[in-house]
């Protein structure tokens, strides 16, 4: 096999994350276009008009933004799409916190939409990468927060079969943030720790969402939090490819 050969098998593996999170906002496109109420899972209720011709537009934008982000040659467009209509849930949860800032629950939600955002500027190119990368770091310290400030929501979702115990997972998940957003801010093991953070994020869709959207199929918000995690996931990923492209 010959270098060429190796590099582009190299990159294909590589763009892995690419394919996950346009995969992830395919299927939000598609279930917004079918359910016509998809939306509402990822902004405040009432803060977004719920208007056929306005969900549509969602519904189609973040089609065409995932399946660009199919293909190298409209990695760009797709990426742009996305990261402004992610920007614009980001945006839509920050009233309500700002109205009750004591209450971490609308940031954490903005947050997951801006790791998404983050995702999407990386993508885009050299010119915004930077900023992506330090907006996934501060996604993950919010992703830490939130379990660390609502511990015993956060802890019931782990399964209980998963052994040793559920108060367990959850301080390990938690650390496991913390430390890979220390990574990430510094620069010390960024890779490992955006690698981990992927896995992390993945193994939560495997053992929380799959399993729940198999339990209850019409369930939409198991629905939407399967895809927000896989989308999650997709950005994470695409922090790690980055990192991978820049040290080789």
């Amino acid at each position: 096999m010959t270098w060429r050969s190796q590099l582009g098998i190299v990159n294909k593996m590589r763009s892995g994350g690419r394919h996950l999170f346009g995969l992830a906002a395919i299927c939000f496109g598609l279930g917004t276009l079918v359910r016509h109420d998809f939306i509402a899972q990822v902004e405040p209720p009432g803060a977004f008009p719920q208007v056929g011709l306005v969900i549509a537009a969602v519904g189609v934008a973040a089609l065409l933004g995932g399946t660009a982000l199919q293909t190298r040659r409209y990695q760009r467009v797709g990426a742009a799409v996305l990261a402004l209509l992610y920007a614009m849930f980001t945006a839509l949860w920050l009233p309500q916190w700002l109205r009750d800032p004591a209450v971490f629950d609308p940031l954490g939600n903005a947050f997951e939409q801006f790791a998404m955002v983050s995702g999407a500027l990386i993508l885009f190119g050299a010119s915004t990468a930077r900023i992506g990368y330090v907006g996934f770091a501060l996604s993950v310290i919010s992703f830490a927060l939130y379990q660390a400030i609502r511990p015993h929501f956060t802890a019931q979702l782990v399964p209980a079969w998963i052994p040793p115990g559920q108060m367990f997972w959850l301080v390990v998940t938690t650390l496991a943030f913390a430390l890979a957003a220390i990574a990430l801010l510094t620069g010390r093991a960024a890779l490992p720790a955006a690698r981990m953070t992927a896995l992390m994020i993945a193994g939560f869709g495997v053992t929380i969402w799959v399993p729940a959207v198999f339990a209850n199929p019409h369930s939409l918000p198991d629905w939407s939090e399967l895809i927000l995690n896989f989308g999650i996931c997709g950005s994470a990923w695409i922090v790690a490819d980055d990192l991978a492209g820049r040290q080789a």
